[in-house]
């Protein structure tokens, strides 16, 4: 799809820019490492000093650089030795000579305080107007600025990504060879689901990514809407499965067969099926959602691609046929248009007109909508879909239904 792909090319791109920025920033950071490293050894070494001869000591030249070598020895020294001492006691026999080597490096460092203090007295007399303000060195200003420069180029590169996936995820996808100005979108990140009922028994459903449709559909004009995601049976739910979650004797289908769709049932014994699989411990359904009967905005909107070749009464012989057996939608989904019509979870609103789209009647809670042509209806094209009102209670050998995976806000 053109929007994998952009997506993909996305973060390589991202990818490409951090190494990228990284490599050019990094070698200066990390070849400088041991220098920062004994930049930050003389720092700690002159912490005792007071700010104006730091500077002093900080200058870059041979004396001051002996000098700031001179400290850091003797602070090493002096740290060895107190360490030696600390872990020792007077009953061990380097005792005084450990003792005697700490205080000969403390009048080490006295000694060579005084030489810094000369040699900074002699330096501000002939240099008086030379600044005071304590300042890093060259070595430490060049490694902040290499870590500033990596740690705002990895940022920049992140945003960027963040960015073109924004930009993806926000253009409309239409699939290949459709020729509606369709957003329905079967999104990459939503996997198809397959609902194990038992050994070789699998129920599988489609992801179907939220969007909007503009309807032609005879009566029912306007536009819909999808709000959130869900899933969709690839398939009407068949005998085979239906027995599983109900029963291997519970089967009313007139039309008997493992493979073809069940039907004869009534809306509550369809709703029923769905509770069922929600209690089976192999549904684990996401977060927030539940197996139920499909809306109907969720069902045309599956079913509107079209392209599909269906069992209707031009080629039906008056039977229903195996699922699966027949041409695919454009998006994946069997049977849409054809074998059997397909029971929905909501109560049937009649129109007035084509155009206006306003409520005719409410036939009552008892009435509910059945979608899709039958073995016994003639083939429908375009984006027309067969509506009907059934009663809830009703069977009939031409009407079954298909599981979908919907939000659990979403009920009868």
């Amino acid at each position: 799809m053109k929007k994998l792909s952009f997506l993909l090319a996305a973060a390589v791109l991202a990818a490409i820019l951090a190494f990228a920025l990284a490599w050019t920033f990094y070698p200066r950071l990390s070849g400088n490492a041991d220098a920062l490293a004994a930049a930050q050894r003389e720092r700690a070494a002159l912490a005792f000093l007071t700010p104006q001869v730091r500077t002093y000591l900080l200058r870059d030249d041979p004396a001051t650089r002996i000098l700031r070598n001179d400290c850091v020895a003797t602070a090493t020294a002096i740290n060895s030795a107190r360490e030696k001492l600390r872990n020792s006691t007077a009953a061990d026999p380097d005792f005084e000579k450990l003792k005697t080597d700490y205080l000969k490096a403390g009048i080490a460092k006295l000694e060579l305080v005084k030489k810094i203090v000369e040699n900074y007295e002699e330096f501000t007399a002939t240099n008086p107007s030379s600044s005071t303000s304590a300042a890093p060195s060259a070595i430490e200003n060049e490694s902040v600025i290499g870590t500033a420069r990596l740690n705002i180029s990895l940022l920049a590169a992140f945003l960027g990504g963040l960015l073109a996936l924004w930009i993806a995820a926000r253009l409309p996808t239409k699939p290949a060879g459709s020729s509606s100005a369709s957003h329905f979108i079967v999104s990459p990140r939503l996997e198809h689901r397959k609902l194990v009922l038992a050994q070789n028994v699998v129920l599988e459903l489609v992801p179907v990514q939220y969007g909007s449709f503009p309807r032609q559909n005879g009566e029912r004009q306007g536009t819909i809407s999808i709000a959130h995601p869900f899933w969709l049976g690839k398939c009407e739910v068949t005998q085979e499965q239906w027995k599983v979650v109900m029963g291997e004797e519970n089967n009313p289908s007139k039309n008997k067969g493992q493979k073809l769709p069940v039907e004869n049932i009534t809306w509550d014994e369809a709703n029923e099926f769905c509770d069922r699989v929600n209690k089976l411990p192999a549904a684990l359904p996401p977060k927030n959602y539940h197996y139920a009967l499909p809306l109907e905005d969720q069902w045309e909107y599956a079913a509107i691609a079209g392209g599909e070749d269906c069992w209707t009464a031009e080629n039906a012989d008056g039977t229903t046929h195996n699922v699966g057996e027949k041409t695919p939608n454009k998006w994946g989904f069997y049977d849409m248009r054809g074998n059997v019509s397909e029971m929905c979870i909501d109560m049937f609103v009649g129109f007035e007109t084509p155009h206006e789209g306003r409520p005719l009647q409410i036939l009552g809670p008892g009435i509910k909508v059945a979608k899709g042509a039958a073995i016994n209806d003639k083939s429908v094209g375009g984006s027309t879909i067969v509506r009907r009102a059934i009663n809830k209670n009703e069977r009939s050998g031409e009407r079954g239904f298909r599981l979908a995976l919907i939000p659990t806000s979403q009920k009868p």
